[in-house]
This record gives structure tokens, sequence and C-alpha cells, in this order.
């Protein structure tokens, strides 16, 4: 219960009181944009059962208020990370509680995310070139959640020309 205090209190209010602190300020100045972070593990089930919540409720969060602030010119999105490239990633794996054969065998490119592709995609969001995005969830997983599916049919062929057919 400890655990799954932190991690609420970190990732899912901590979201909050920055959001409604900055969020209220751009409402006033009918403008702005807020880029939340949540992550792959809050769209679909895993091991993590108080971050893979919390960070769902963050992309619910993200919806609600895109709604309630659109009026008053704010735009809210989330971004949800994949597997990426990072300290917090080698710890898991120093202490085996996650492989990198099995992220890299799980995503569509066959890779891990880089990190400079999580700040691309907050710095879209962030521009005025998403000036008519909303309340969107942008996963930047390297194709984790449209290649898991997959391992259940043996996983991902390595290009559709290795089996001499079109995709069908």
């Amino acid at each position: 219960m400890k655990e799954w205090d932190l991690v609420n209190h970190i990732d899912l209010r901590g979201t909050y009181l920055c959001c409604a602190l900055f969020g209220t300020a751009m409402a006033a100045m009918r403008k702005g944009s807020i880029v939340n972070i949540a992550s792959v593990a809050g769209m679909r089930s895993g091991p993590l059962h108080a971050y893979g919540p919390a960070k769902a409720a963050v992309i619910s969060l993200t919806e609600c208020l895109a709604a309630e602030w659109g009026p008053a010119g704010v735009r809210v999105n989330t971004v949800s990370p994949g597997f990426t490239q990072t300290p917090a990633l080698e710890k898991g794996v120093e202490k085996k509680m996650l492989t990198v054969d099995h992220m890299v065998q799980s995503s569509a490119f066959g890779r891990l995310v880089d990190a400079s592709e999580i700040a691309a995609a907050v710095g879209f969001l962030a521009s005025d070139l998403a000036s008519g995005v909303t309340g969107v969830n942008l996963p930047v997983d390297a194709g984790y959640l449209v290649a898991t599916p997959w391992m259940s049919y043996g996983g991902l062929r390595k290009s559709a020309t290795d089996t001499g057919n079109a995709p069908s």
C-alpha cells in the first residue's frame, strides 16, 4: 500500500497539481499548452499495479482538462513513452525485472525508444504546429503497442519480403 500511495502521489497528484497551477494561469491568459507524461503501461495490463493505473489516470485527467480548458484556448495533451533507454530502465535490467531482448522483440521497430524521441513529441505537441490538437494521448513506443499482440502468433516477421508475401 505504501508503494501504491507513493506512486499515485507523484504520478497522478503531482500531474494534477502542476496542471491546476499552470492551466488555470493559461486559461486566464486564454492561451497555452500543457503536455503531460503518461506511459504505455497506462494503456495495457501489466505487472506494475500502481504505476500502470496511475498513468491511465493521467491519460484520463488529460482528456478531462482538455475539454474543460479548451474553450479558454488551452490545449492539454499527453505523451506515453514505451520502453525508453534511461537510467531507470537500466536499473530494471540490472535487477532482472526487465530483459532488453524481450523489450526489443516486443517492438515493431526492434529497438528501444530514445529519450530524444520523447522530447521531440513533447516539443511538437507544445508547439503551434499542433494548434488544432488537444486531448490526445500520443504513444512514442517504437511500435510496442502494435507489435505485442503478434507475440501470440509467434512474433513479428522480420519483414513482409522475408515471407515473399504482401501483408494479408
